[in-house]
């Protein structure tokens, strides 16, 4: 057995399989000088992916420019000559490890764990991670949280992914999203993945709102309906999403939640008297919509 030593770093091993006998002097400096060509390619392997994780964080900078990178062509040159096609959509993902700090090889941990070649850096606080639209990256971003909490001990990783960007100009709104989103998850319980890629108006305000701003007014506005369900049978939630999610439509609520159309009826008379909120108005069912997209972000039912 010979180590192979990067820097004064052990950063592999080699195995002389099925000797013989214990090496001879002169097999054994045969091993080391082998060794020593090991060390080299992996020292320069280790150059190069330091070298693409700079070039990527400068071109994820770019990218994320507020308002679009300056010079779009270039943008997409550069992408390409690190192996990147940015000319179709991209989901845009946030990831941060708490408690916060760096992470040795993280972005070697991430292209492991995603497969293929994602295009990944740093980026004010977070690491970010462009995915193409198709196919679905739920499964990719979920492997990767899997991954990291396996090898990095007394860390958790927590994603965000934002909406679709379907050009350049749109990759730096997208982010602000996913990481708004991100920042409103790490601030109650860390950890998991945060899907915020069809949020619609509620997208405006997590881009721009403060994690704390977001959760008192999602507490609340839902803080007499959470009470209700924990004393009686907890209906009036699920009632509100499924009327929310099908359009307001009562019936059609009724047939999502398998009961009469005057339950519903009565159960969102319900919730008007207990938020002092007409379901009526616009604005209410924005704002609702909103405290449950928050709710769910931030997992209240869990704090």
């Amino acid at each position: 057995m010979a180590p192979v030593v990067l820097g004064g770093e052990l950063a592999a091993r080699l195995w002389v399989t099925n000797p013989r006998a214990a090496p001879e002097p002169v097999e054994r400096r045969v091993i080391e000088r082998f060794a020593l060509v090991v060390a080299l390619e992996l020292l320069k392997q280790r150059h190069r992916t330091e070298v693409e994780e700079r070039l990527s964080g400068d071109l994820i900078g770019d990218l994320l420019r507020h308002g679009g990178p300056q010079q779009p062509q270039g943008v997409l040159d550069r992408a390409a000559a690190l192996g990147h096609d940015l000319t179709g959509p991209h989901h845009v993902a946030v990831l941060a490890l708490d408690p916060p700090g760096p992470a040795v090889r993280l972005a070697e941990l991430v292209r492991a764990a995603a497969g293929g070649h994602p295009l990944i850096g740093p980026h004010e606080d977070t690491q970010v991670i462009l995915l193409p639209a198709a196919p679905d990256p739920g499964d990719v971003l979920r492997g990767v949280i899997g991954h990291l909490e396996q090898v990095l001990h007394g860390r958790i990783p927590t994603i965000a992914v934002g909406p679709v960007a379907g050009g350049l100009a749109e990759h730096a709104a997208a982010y602000r999203v996913a990481r708004g989103a991100l920042m409103l998850r790490r601030a109650t319980q860390p950890g998991g993945l945060v899907d915020v890629r069809e949020l619609g108006l509620a997208a405006l305000l997590l881009e721009n709102g403060t994690p704390e701003t977001l959760r008192r007014f999602a507490r609340n506005l839902l803080k007499p309906l959470v009470a209700n369900d924990a004393l009686r049978s907890g209906d009036l939630l699920p009632t509100l999403r499924a009327w929310l999610a099908e359009g307001c439509s009562t019936r059609a609520a009724a047939r999502t939640l398998v009961v009469h159309p005057n339950t519903v009826s009565y159960r969102l008379a319900r919730i008007e008297q207990l938020t002092g909120r007409s379901l009526r108005r616009v604005d209410t069912r924005l704002d609702l919509q909103l405290a449950l997209t928050v709710r769910d972000i931030v997992r209240l039912d869990r704090a």
